[in-house]
């Protein structure tokens, strides 16, 4: 099925490698901390505090998508997120 989002600390080298132009989460607004949670979802390759993207495809269950790109979800990215948000 593939790597659908990854769980990664925001690091400069990230930001780098990543040609990252984002340094804050859509959802809450705020900046990312160096070596702070951040998860990507590699289908679109957005990137959001892993707390908040948790907590958003909770609230999308039946529907859930990218809340910057409006991409959709698959299935496995779903299981990925709720088995290491219980870890």
């Amino acid at each position: 099925l593939g790597n659908e989002s990854s769980l990664v600390k925001f690091t400069k080298e990230l930001k780098d490698n990543d040609n990252l132009n984002q340094e804050d989460c859509c959802i809450c607004l705020d900046r990312f901390d160096e070596n702070g949670d951040v998860r990507k979802l590699n289908q679109c390759c957005h990137f959001f505090h892993d707390k908040c993207i948790n907590s958003w495809i909770k609230q999308k269950i039946s529907d859930p998508f990218c809340p910057m790109c409006k991409t959709k979800l698959k299935e496995s990215t779903l299981k990925k997120v709720k088995k290491e948000s219980t870890l």
